[in-house]
């Protein structure tokens, strides 16, 4: 893969964690439940660190990295907004939407690890795939709780 498709796989991949970033400090906002929040304030620190990485890596690669995420996960974050407004589970409404989101940002990684990237890239975008795998896994856990809580 040239440098200029891996810094446009990369850029995808900046988006995608400033989303998650954007998404995880929306939702610590709303959430009721301070531990739920908590975990979410850890997975924003967790996605600004790895758009940070992703930003070095496109700069290595000669390209100019986003400035911030996608227009899709801005119509999401407001989304999320009016659906926990109007919801009377709002935690479990909230957490719900975090799920999706780790779900879509886990495609754009798979996506990405199926290229032919360079070596020391791959060994990033695998190691924040595996992070990323373990949040989804924790935000699973934390909506099916909430379910159980708000039955």
């Amino acid at each position: 893969m040239n440098r200029d498709k891996t810094a446009k796989l990369l850029n995808r991949l900046i988006e995608t964690c400033r989303d998650g970033e954007a998404g995880f400090q929306r939702s610590a906002r709303i959430l009721r439940d301070a531990k739920w929040r908590l975990v979410c304030e850890e997975f924003e620190q967790s996605c600004a660190r790895g758009a940070r990485d992703l930003t070095q890596k496109v700069y290595a690669q000669g390209g100019r990295p986003p400035r911030g995420g996608s227009a899709r996960g801005a119509l999401h974050r407001r989304w999320l907004s009016v659906k926990a407004g109007l919801s009377e589970k709002t935690d479990q409404a909230v957490l719900e939407l975090c799920e999706r989101d780790e779900q879509r940002a886990k495609r754009e990684y798979q996506r990405a690890l199926r290229e032919n990237l360079p070596p020391q890239v791959r060994d990033l975008v695998e190691r924040q795939y595996r992070v990323l795998l373990d949040h989804h896994q924790k935000v699973r856990a934390m909506r099916d709780a909430e379910r159980v809580r708000t039955v």
